[in-house]
């Protein structure tokens, strides 16, 4: 099947093209007449065609004209510098595209300095994905201070982009005085000890940030006590990810006491931790006084099966009914259905003849 023929039929009904590990190095020309002329396609995904820069030169051309597109996608296409550069030019001069995607595209930290000059002018895009690329603090550096210009980007994800703590520090003076940004993606990031104060000076200062994923950073419990000092703090953030973290009872202990406090979360995932049932009646007895928190995720820590009865009844009548209209489940950017109540998802850590399995308490 030609290209043309399958770029029609992968075509959806709200002009989506997705033509990802489909395309080989002769079909360029033909899909870039198939955008020209057809006048409909509004987001295009080309992730994985690994297609060399040098074949793809008039589809750029043809980018910076698009008056359509608003979603571009080309993540796993081995862009490199040049490739990155191309794509920054085509958005310093078009007003359309909101969303833009370059993950895994072995950018480095010098290669992202033409993303960072294209956002100083760009006043459109809201959305970018540099996750996968070995960024580092170098990079950081310099997104830190497209940060402290641009207006316009809300959602950022660097997952996986060896920042580390130098690069989480960096990148937080640009944090501190954002003021669009509003989701933001660190996981996999091992930013430890160090990379967690940085976090905390951008919680205390930054008041647009509604959504956080730091999860898989060997943050610890001294990670978790000085990120829990800037929750204290902070009045913006309503979803936080801490997953695998390697928090124990005393991280979780800064944390609910942090809640105790905190007046906006409404999301916090703490799974794959190493929580027992201390630290779990501590976050749990916290929520007395907590009356914001409407989800907390505990899935995979060490916590029994007969356990969970105790988290539940510390819980108890202490939680009016409310609802969640909204949720917050910015991560994958999907919205959760209308919820009543609190709910607590606990998973044991390992199988056993007493696992039950997951467990959910809702108040109603």
């Amino acid at each position: 099947m030609c290209i043309r023929d399958r770029a029609y039929k992968n075509k959806t009904v709200d002009n989506e093209l997705n033509l990802g590990s489909q395309i080989r190095r002769n079909d360029m020309e033909t899909l870039n007449e198939v955008l020209e002329n057809d006048g409909t396609f509004t987001k295009l995904y080309l992730n994985g065609n690994r297609v060399k820069l040098e074949h793809v030169k008039i589809f750029f051309e043809t980018l910076k004209r698009n008056r359509l597109f608003t979603v571009l996608h080309l993540d796993k296409n081995y862009l490199r510098a040049e490739g990155t550069k191309a794509i920054a030019e085509v958005l310093e001069s078009n007003n359309i595209i909101v969303n833009l995607s370059l993950a895994s595209n072995i950018i480095n930290g010098k290669d992202v300095k033409s993303i960072c000059d294209m956002l100083l002018v760009n006043k459109t895009l809201k959305e970018l994905d540099l996750s996968g690329n070995s960024i580092y603090a170098e990079g950081a550096k310099m997104i830190s201070e497209a940060l402290r210009v641009n207006k316009t980007l809300t959602w950022l994800n660097l997952a996986s982009t060896e920042l580390e703590s130098e690069g989480v520090r960096l990148l937080s003076e640009g944090l501190k005085l954002n003021r669009s940004l509003r989701i933001l993606r660190l996981e996999y990031n091992k930013i430890g000890f160090p990379g967690a104060k940085a976090i905390k000076a951008v919680l205390e200062i930054n008041k647009c940030i509604t959504a956080l994923e730091l999860s898989n950073n060997h943050l610890a419990d001294e990670g978790a006590e000085v990120i829990s000092d800037g929750l204290a703090v902070n009045r913006t953030l309503v979803e936080l990810h801490l997953n695998n973290n390697i928090i124990k009872d005393k991280g979780a202990k800064a944390i609910a006491k942090a809640l105790e406090i905190n007046k906006a979360l409404i999301y916090l995932s703490l799974n794959v931790s190493q929580i027992t049932i201390e630290g779990g009646k501590a976050i749990a007895t916290s929520l007395q006084h907590n009356k914001v928190l409407e989800h907390l995720h505990l899935t995979s820590n060490k916590i029994k099966a007969e356990e969970l009865k105790a988290i539940g009844e510390t819980l108890g009548a202490s939680k009016a009914p409310r609802s969640l209209n909204k949720g917050y489940n910015y991560a994958n950017k999907r919205t959760m259905s209308k919820i009543q109540g609190f709910t607590i998802y606990i998973t044991l850590s390992r199988p056993s003849e007493d696992s039950v399995g997951a467990k959910k308490f809702m108040k109603q």
